[in-house]
């Protein structure tokens, strides 16, 4: 898997609120940004690969489609 997609949701009520793409360990490095930060150490976060990709090209489209499913879906992203 060289790059991929992925997205974080709360521990407490499971609602996604990040998304990304990366490869390694990127999906598991903490702190993104100050939203990120105070959900995280209020809540706690899940990681989830959502697809993985051949190149970088391939998971900035993916990440960008889910971003904008998840906020049609009237989801709040950090």
């Amino acid at each position: 898997m060289k790059h991929y997609t992925y997205f974080h949701t709360r521990k407490d009520t499971g609602a996604v609120f990040y998304v990304g793409k990366g490869s390694g360990s990127r999906a598991y490095v903490i702190g993104r940004n100050k939203y990120w930060d105070r959900i995280v150490s209020k809540a706690g976060y899940d990681i989830h690969i959502a697809s993985s990709w051949s190149t970088e090209k391939e998971a900035v489209e993916h990440e960008k489609f889910l971003i904008l499913c998840f906020k049609d879906l009237g989801i709040v992203l950090s």
